[in-house]
């Protein structure tokens, strides 16, 4: 399952499951934009989740994984946090920063993104994303 996050006709978040090259490429040759603020990575990461053909096209600002501390696959793949960083991406992981919460603030008119943990200087993180 693939699921798309909008509000007022834009694309905040997309939620892509275990999907991996053929599903991708089906939804590029549909021609549905996959532009998004937040790319939840498909399969926790793993090479099987074409990087090189989700990532560009979502051109996302933030990367979500979701993989375990020292999983036996070594999710995240190497080519899914070098496609995150050829876009620039800030790259969330729930191995490193624990769980996070996508919710939207009304007082920002923004998108917040919470983590539970974090091993980054500030403890526990907190973005806001302006809709553009």
């Amino acid at each position: 399952m693939v699921l798309r996050l909008e509000w007022n006709d834009r694309v905040l978040a997309l939620l892509t499951g275990d999907i991996e090259q053929k599903a991708i490429s089906d939804i590029l040759r549909s021609g549905v934009s996959m532009k998004s603020q937040v790319l939840v990575m498909p399969h926790h990461g793993s090479k099987g989740s074409s990087p090189e053909m989700i990532v560009p096209a979502v051109g996302p600002e933030i990367g979500l994984i979701s993989c375990r501390r020292d999983n036996r696959y070594g999710f995240p793949h190497p080519s899914v946090l070098g496609a995150l960083r050829d876009v620039g991406a800030l790259i969330l992981r729930t191995d490193i920063d624990g769980a996070a919460w996508l919710c939207w603030d009304d007082d920002m008119g923004a998108l917040r993104i919470e983590t539970a943990v974090s091993n980054r200087k500030n403890g526990r993180m907190q973005l806001f994303l302006p809709v553009y």
